[in-house]
């Protein structure tokens, strides 16, 4: 099957490489893109069909959504995603791809002192990074 390159094509991988930090959904790629193009934007079900075309592709990732039915994507620049957990800020939605090198002893602690293996591909820890959490005075400042 041919991919041909279209406006609107060119504009969420635009949008994703801008923004590579962020996994969004359809919906909410959608917005940002008509918060910037205006009408001109692609719709969001013109979005989301991309968004699969390029998960398909693997020029993006499908990431899984805590507790929603929605799938987030992110531009995949990750090579080392498929074996790593995720880190996941509730506050700004900013991603943060573990090496297999920063997983794996959390892992091995969690195979030997409860007999469990994880799914690293799937696995993705939710909470707030660094600079969401300074911003709110620090994990004691609330």
């Amino acid at each position: 099957m041919a991919d041909y390159r279209t406006r609107q094509r060119d504009e969420v991988l635009g949008y994703m490489r801008r923004h590579s930090e962020r996994a969004l959904t359809a919906a909410e790629l959608a917005d940002a893109l008509r918060r910037e193009g205006g009408d001109a934007a692609p719709g969001k079900s013109t979005v989301y069909r991309l968004l699969c075309r390029l998960a398909d592709q693997g020029l993006i990732k499908r990431l899984p959504r805590a507790g929603a039915r929605a799938q987030a994507y992110q531009m995949d620049g990750h090579q080392s995603c498929g074996d790593s957990l995720h880190l996941k800020c509730v506050r700004c939605g900013r991603l943060t791809h573990l090496t297999h090198e920063q997983t794996a002893p959390l892992a091995g602690m969690l195979r030997q002192s409860h007999a469990f293996d994880i799914d690293e591909a799937q696995t993705t820890l939710y909470g707030r990074c660094a600079q969401c959490d300074h911003q709110q005075g620090g994990r004691h400042g609330q």
